[in-house]
């Protein structure tokens, strides 16, 4: 009877051990998987402030391209409608063009 029971013990001892064991190794996965998750939030903070400047970089960069464009077509403009000017403002400063220019004043 005591043979049974010191075995008995000794079993629940050894269970015992396993199961802190597995405790322990529960613990350090639940650790584990709290310190990726914080890393992991962090970097999503981080994408999140840099695709947000992005995308205000991108509405700047659109913003600067449109005033370009109206830019080009106001001088477009201008030139259709001031082609005698233009002509001679061509020839005065297109440096090949000007010299022969000069030459005939």
């Amino acid at each position: 009877m005591v043979c049974v029971n010191l075995l008995r013990f000794i079993y629940l001892c050894v269970l015992q051990i396993q199961i802190e064991e597995e405790e322990n190794k529960l613990k350090a996965a639940i650790e584990e998987a709290e310190k990726q998750y914080s890393e992991v939030s962090s970097e999503m903070k981080d994408l999140e402030i840099k695709s947000k400047q992005f995308e205000e970089l991108e509405e700047r960069l659109v913003s600067f391209l449109l005033a370009i464009i109206l830019s080009c077509l106001s001088f477009v403009s201008f030139l259709s409608q001031n082609h005698g000017l233009c002509t001679t403002l061509y020839k005065v400063l297109t440096p090949s063009a000007s010299f022969v220019w000069l030459l005939h004043l």
